[in-house]
């Protein structure tokens, strides 16, 4: 047989074997899980499909729906674009996850609840949300390398008392050494904050002054005494630090 012709046999072969694998239903993805995610209502594809219910550690997060760019994984990436809706939030972006468990986020667009968020940083009793628009988001391993755009705590509330919404923005000129440093300000509520927020591998610092606003609650004014002597604008410095 010419050599052809066996280049025409090979040609066919792969188009079929690529053909085959775009139809390769989603359900193949469940063997692939760990255990605490548990999926079902699976449709689609493994390259475009969707799954009426995610749960994660026994927590029901919503549906998903996800399509993966192909042409990523001749580059050792397997890239996709995926939104995650359910009861406590959504959430939506490009992922990209590489060797070395590196993680690369872009167009996030996210809002969730606080109280389901599985972080250590979130008080029990708390409630309110977060609300995250960035472009961009790297990680590794589980640490944080970069991040820009705005991080909101929206309508947060302390058993019941409102206590206010906060910024955090982070911009090319957050980077600090092996630190994030984004910048903290209140968005209304009972409390006038300014300060920033410091994030290095697993741990946050937050550090800023803080005034009661002239309609803020008397027992939240009362409880800034605490804090210490305030400036002549009335500031008072706070310190926050914790794992997250």
């Amino acid at each position: 047989m010419r050599a052809k012709h066996w280049l025409i046999i090979a040609a066919g072969a792969i188009a079929f074997l690529a053909t085959l694998a775009l139809f390769l239903p989603a359900s193949l993805i469940v063997s692939r899980l760990p255990p605490n995610v548990v999926v079902s209502g699976l449709s689609g594809t493994v390259w475009n499909g969707a799954a009426e219910s995610v749960t994660f550690n026994g927590q029901q997060l919503g549906a998903l729906q996800w399509r993966v760019h192909a042409m990523q994984l001749l580059s050792a990436r397997v890239a996709a674009y995926g939104s995650l809706a359910g009861e406590h939030g959504q959430v939506a972006g490009e992922f990209a996850l590489s060797s070395g468990q590196k993680v690369d986020v872009d167009a996030l667009q996210a809002q969730w609840q606080i109280a389901m968020l599985p972080i250590k940083a979130v008080p029990r009793g708390w409630t309110g949300s977060v609300k995250v628009d960035a472009p961009l988001l790297r990680a590794e391993k589980n640490t944080l390398l970069d991040v820009r755009g705005t991080i909101d705590v929206l309508d947060i509330r302390r058993t019941e008392a409102p206590m206010g919404s906060y910024r955090v923005t982070f911009d090319d000129a957050s980077r600090e050494g092996d630190q994030l440093v984004g910048r903290l300000q209140d968005l209304g509520g009972p409390l006038r904050v300014t300060g920033t927020v410091r994030l290095s591998p697993g741990n946050y610092a937050i550090d800023g002054l803080v005034a009661a606003a002239p309609d803020a609650p008397r027992e939240i004014a009362d409880g800034l005494r605490y804090l210490g002597a305030p400036d002549a604008e009335g500031r008072r410095p706070f310190s926050v630090a914790g794992e997250y």
